[in-house]
């Protein structure tokens, strides 16, 4: 066990991925309801790659997520309810209801911003905050996720490229589930190693187990130290699986692209039952404080539903919030009011 994971780190770390589980799983539960309109990304089975590389870096320092990585809200202690307000459609949500599932913002309060309308496409805002650190002196870093099917794009590309020619302060960590939505990483991707995407551009590319939350802790841990220290940047990716859908209308679709028996395989390694096992065989915790943490967590989850079902729809003057266009009638000069 790494030598920073004492018993209330590891308690903590169970409690963020059986957090995000559960709140996937409710996701979907009331999508199917009728509660939250249109397709969903839910990241079961993924939850160890976001919560590893959180816990190991610092909470100033900056997060670009992926459309899975509701994770890092569970880490940074934030407010279930706003994000479930959010995919209702809500005003109590944290974009105000306008951003939906695939549009979480808290930047301001928790350095945490995710926009995926295009794929992968925060990976180049993410390398110019990592300029901005780097400009103006800072020591914080940053860290942008995405998928292995976004590795293919063009700008991020042109970012690991950026990123080594000004040795910028940025992790790219890549989720590498196996499927860019349906199509397998070994048709798309011309390298066999992904880690020889970033070894091209110059800088070190990492391969851990993205099943396994304290591998990922500490590769993390020791990336962030060289990165902080003027490394430069390092490509980390993480394997990992997904046991859902790309996405959850895959089951109108009728989707079928992968066996039974490959998810069942992946399922054997589910960082939900791995880590609290390991935990109570090497005797850093009982089964009752795992059992604890998980009751905890219901009683969160149902909090959190009560509060997105009983928060209010936004009203028509709402739309023009937010709004930054400027010399129309009716629309505010600036931002917020």
């Amino acid at each position: 066990m790494h030598k920073d994971l004492n018993k209330k780190k590891c308690l903590e770390i169970f409690k963020q991925l059986y957090l995000t589980r559960r709140y996937s799983e409710t996701v979907v539960d009331l999508g199917d309801k009728g509660y939250i309109r249109g397709p969903l990304h839910p990241g079961l089975g993924m939850e160890a790659v976001c919560v590893g590389v959180l816990n190991a870096i610092d909470n100033n320092d900056f997060i670009g997520l992926s459309h899975r990585g509701q994770a890092a809200y569970a880490v940074r202690n934030v407010k279930i309810g706003i994000l479930l307000a959010e995919q209702f459609g809500k005003k109590d949500g944290c974009n105000h209801g306008k951003g939906g599932t695939m549009h979480f913002n808290l930047f301001n309060e928790k350095r945490l911003f995710e926009v995926d309308s295009e794929v992968a496409g925060k990976v180049p805002i993410f390398t110019g905050v990592a300029l901005g650190c780097k400009l103006r002196g800072l020591k914080q870093i940053s860290v942008v996720f995405y998928g292995d099917g976004g590795m293919s794009e063009g700008w991020v590309h042109e970012s690991m490229n950026l990123a080594k020619t000004f040795n910028l302060p940025i992790i790219f960590v890549v989720e590498n589930n196996r499927y860019a939505v349906t199509t397998k990483v070994e048709y798309a991707c011309s390298v066999k190693n992904l880690t020889d995407r970033a070894k091209a551009y110059g800088f070190e590319g990492i391969e851990v187990d993205g099943m396994d939350v304290e591998k990922i802790y500490t590769v993390t841990k020791e990336s962030v130290l060289k990165v902080r220290n003027g490394s430069g940047p390092i490509n980390i990716i993480a394997n990992t699986y997904r046991f859902c859908g790309h996405f959850t209308a895959e089951k109108i679709l009728n989707l079928h692209y992968r066996s039974q028996e490959e998810v069942e395989e992946w399922e054997k390694r589910d960082p939900i039952l791995t880590w609290p096992q390991k935990l109570i065989e090497e005797g850093i915790c009982k089964r009752e404080e795992i059992e604890s943490v998980k009751e905890m967590v219901e009683k969160e989850i149902i909090e959190a539903v009560e509060f997105a079902k009983s928060s209010e729809l936004p009203t028509p003057e709402d739309a023009l919030r937010g709004m930054y266009a400027t010399e129309y009638p009716g629309i505010p000069r600036k931002g917020w009011f």
